[in-house]
């Protein structure tokens, strides 16, 4: 009987218990109905489901579909009014929607992959996209490619950053095929400033008329810098020799540079071409038609590569000086010679070059700036006057215009 008692009191007190427990529950439902009936905003979709938001508008409305909130973009299911996150793909479009629910543009990374949304978020497809003057490539599920990619049967490459880049291999081989048209001995030199991809075709030496006149304008702003020689006295003669290939202005700057003595001077530039590692110039004699010939018996000789160092050196203002550098550089842009490099680009695109030529010989070398990329081009031929430089300046410049415009 004791027993018995005792259970009944355990019953008892149970059920009661229980019974708190139960009141307490609906009280619960009851007070998140009504409160939820009271708030506006984003709120929990219901007292035990965390995982979904809705929306009630001012009005106490539940919102569907896409809706514009504080200028963001959300989408809510038709049905139930649940916020959407993640992909979401509509006879428009595909949409992405991040974890908050916004609607996202721009360059996006989602599970390691790049994708690009355009300004009202559909996203890209099977095309090319200009982002900050790179272009990029997202295929037909939206994502960035890298590497060789054959697009409508044309093979483009991408860097691992999905950039596009110009086909180094094929640029060449294009290139190779213009020389071979031309007679006698010609090269190329092409390097990518933007990706220091380079190319050389024909390694080969050659006198370089007037082309020369570059490593004598880079030693005496050398010495100009050292406090040797002043600026005031050699400019004019700079400009001369830069600008109108004047030959006399030649001779006088490297009998400055030797104190009188041409040869010494010659031998000079000789020395600032070696530090430069500029290995395979020389200059040996002056230039004629022209005042103060000198000559030590020897050819004057350079070589494309390093035509187109110096003109890195100088690009990457690593040329005596920043500001020299700069200066020089102001000098070869206003060179007058425009039947060569120049002749192969475009109106106002704009070129620092210096160019020779004596019978048929003709040698151009230049760093040519475009919208897309800064690239040098050096190009020497002995027996086909300007017409490889032409051409082949006319080729290089409309694949990379034909290759960013897309």
């Amino acid at each position: 009987m004791h027993l018995m008692a005792n259970l009944n009191k355990s019953t008892k007190k149970l059920i009661l218990f229980s019974g708190l427990v139960i009141c307490l529950f609906f009280f619960l439902c009851i007070f998140f109905i009504f409160d939820q009936t009271q708030k506006t905003g984003f709120i929990q979709a219901s007292l035990f489901d965390s995982s979904h938001m809705i929306y009630i508008d001012k009005n106490h409305e539940q919102l569907y579909g896409p809706q514009k909130i504080d200028n963001d973009f959300y989408y809510f299911n038709e049905d139930t009014g649940y916020m959407h996150t993640g992909f979401l793909e509509t006879e428009n479009g595909t949409y992405y929607y991040d974890e908050n629910g916004k609607m996202v543009t721009g360059l996006q990374t989602i599970d390691s992959d790049q994708y690009y949304f355009n300004e009202n978020g559909c996203m890209k497809v099977s095309t090319f996209q200009t982002i900050e003057s790179d272009i990029y490539y997202f295929d037909e599920t939206g994502k960035m490619v890298t590497g060789d990619v054959t697009i409508n049967g044309v093979t483009y490459v991408f860097d691992e950053n999905g950039k596009l880049q110009l086909d180094i291999s094929s640029l060449q081989t294009q290139i190779q095929s213009i020389l071979n048209t031309y007679p006698g001995n010609n090269a190329v030199y092409f390097k990518d400033l933007d990706t220091d991809d380079s190319f050389l075709i024909h390694d080969l030496d050659m006198y370089p008329c007037s082309i020369i006149k570059i490593f004598v304008m880079g030693t005496v702003y050398e010495q100009i810098d050292q406090g040797h020689l002043s600026l005031d006295e050699c400019h004019p003669y700079l400009e001369a020799m830069i600008i109108d290939s004047d030959n006399t202005s030649y001779n006088i700057l490297l009998q400055k540079l030797g104190n009188g003595d041409g040869v010494a001077g010659a031998h000079k530039v000789n020395s600032f071409c070696e530090k430069l590692g500029l290995t395979r110039t020389e200059i040996h004699h002056g230039l004629v038609p022209g005042d103060g010939y000198f000559s030590d018996g020897k050819n004057n000789t350079t070589c494309p590569e390093d035509v187109a160092k110096f003109l890195e050196l100088l690009y990457r203002s690593d040329v005596v000086s920043k500001s020299y550098s700069k200066e020089m550089l102001e000098l070869l842009k206003r060179c007058a010679d425009d039947t060569g490099i120049v002749a192969g680009l475009a109106e106002g695109t704009e070129c620092a070059h210096k160019s020779g030529w004596a019978d048929a010989y003709y040698l151009d070398g230049g760093i040519i700036y475009t919208e897309y990329k800064d690239y040098i081009l050096v190009v020497f031929s002995d027996s086909s006057y300007q017409k490889p430089a032409q051409e082949i300046s006319q080729y290089v410049f409309s694949a990379i215009q034909s290759l960013y415009t897309k």
